[in-house]
């Protein structure tokens, strides 16, 4: 029961629980650490990223990385215009 409170913690759904030992999706985990607040001591330590991810300022400049990701450059551009001049897309 106890190995289940750190994934209880996690609000990403990045651990999971195998053969009794935590598995970390670092794809996953933001390093918040509420999960290191419920283990035993050193059962789980916070080593930082290789992989730096940088949040997006807002909404707007979400929803544009996810668009270009998606879609090639010359579609995203044609996309933005119609954001900006209010057209539907």
């Amino acid at each position: 029961m106890a190995a289940t409170l750190c994934v209880k913690r996690c609000q990403m759904d990045a651990i999971q629980i195998e053969n009794k030992k935590a598995i970390i999706d670092l794809d996953r985990c933001i390093g918040c650490g509420l999960c290191i607040t419920t283990c035993k001591k050193e059962a789980l330590s916070l080593l930082e990223k290789t992989k730096k991810t940088i949040p997006p300022r807002n909404a707007a400049m979400l929803y544009l990385g996810i668009l270009s990701d998606k879609v090639s450059k010359q579609k995203m551009m044609g996309n933005m215009l119609k954001l900006l001049t209010g057209r539907q897309l």
